[in-house]
């Protein structure tokens, strides 16, 4: 998750197909507001990337244009952005309104509140696409801790700066699909999909999110409190089980 205020990335100037590189299902988030944004959006969709909208103060105008023009989701709703207003919705107002629109929404029990994340869920229904936006702090002990350049501090499932600016989480897929039946009280088989058909649906990909012959067999096999036991890649067992 980058640390900059929304707005004020400074990337380098290149042409959006420079370089070469092979038609595939990318992920591209775009600053919606950065001039030239949405020519870039036309080049990467032109070579197969799947555009976000992501850590933007868009209006709900500019958004719409990236739409047009092929952008297909948001990034992590909700953060890095404006929030809803009456007379302002913002990117927020625009994704939950715009059906085209699917979005990542960080569901680790502190970059939204429950009430949040159950409003989001109730508007976006099957659009909702579920991420942790977990970092290299996973799976290590809370404290201080270095990530990148930055220096921050691991705590209680979060990354923070020193101004205690969340930077990211330390949450797996596990927790977050916890956080997001409490929250919204969705079936087990609706929380999953958040994570496996609508992301594999996005991308275009069918042997992925789904079980069914032809399919990859791509398996995570987890107790009753979505806790990995077992994972299973290409059918085959990589990880736990016997």
């Amino acid at each position: 998750m980058r640390t900059r205020r929304p707005g004020s990335a400074r990337p380098r100037r290149r042409s959006p197909t420079a370089g070469r590189a092979r038609p595939a299902s990318r992920w591209s988030p775009s600053h919606r507001r950065l001039p030239g944004a949405l020519e870039v959006v036309v080049g990467l969709v032109a070579r197969g990337v799947v555009v976000a909208v992501g850590h933007t103060e868009a209006t709900p105008a500019q958004v719409a244009a990236a739409v047009a023009r092929g952008a297909r989701a948001v990034t992590h709703l909700g953060n890095a952005m404006p929030p809803l207003a009456g007379r302002t919705p913002g990117p927020v107002g625009a994704a939950l309104a715009d059906g085209r629109l699917v979005a990542g929404v960080i569901a680790d029990g502190h970059h939204l509140d429950d009430t949040t994340l159950a409003a989001y869920a109730a508007a976006l229904g099957d659009r909702l696409l579920l991420v942790t936006d977990t970092t290299a702090a996973l799976g290590t002990a809370d404290g201080p801790a270095r990530l990148g350049e930055q220096e921050v501090e691991v705590r209680d499932g979060t990354v923070r700066l020193a101004d205690g600016t969340l930077a990211g989480s330390a949450a797996d897929l596990g927790q977050c699909l916890r956080v997001l039946r409490r929250a919204t009280g969705r079936s087990l088989a609706g929380a999953v999909a958040a994570c496996t058909s609508v992301p594999a649906g996005l991308l275009g990909d069918d042997s992925r999110g789904r079980i069914a012959p032809g399919a990859r067999g791509d398996l995570t096999l987890v107790d009753d409190d979505l806790r990995v036991v077992a994972t299973v890649v290409g059918g085959r067992l990589l990880h736990g089980g016997t």
